[in-house]
């Protein structure tokens, strides 16, 4: 099991609406803005992604993930009305820290 911290800074988008974080498929935590949750995941879990509505973030693989790891959803602006409406990625920019 690895120890990590996801972080939600704030942002334009979405900025009245929870992003779901889910782990393999999993819903695992809902975040608002300036929330962070410390989850327990498991060695073999694949990847990491968010949720809101029906639009979906990028993925982020947990493979080489190391234990107390941070990750952060920052969301930002964009005119681009297919990321806006979620038919693209949605304008979250996912950074991992050691």
């Amino acid at each position: 099991m690895k120890l990590i911290t996801i972080r939600r800074d704030p942002g334009f988008y979405g900025a009245m609406r929870k992003l779901t974080i889910l782990i393999d498929g999993t819903k695992v935590a809902r975040l608002k803005q300036y929330e962070d949750v410390l989850l327990e995941v498991d060695d073999d879990a694949i990847h990491l992604q968010g949720i809101m509505d029906w639009g979906k973030t990028e993925q982020v693989s947990l493979r080489a993930l190391d234990h107390g790891a941070t990750i952060t959803f920052k969301a930002w602006f964009t005119l681009n009305p297919l990321r806006n409406l979620g038919i693209s990625p949605l304008p979250f920019r996912v950074t991992i820290q050691k």
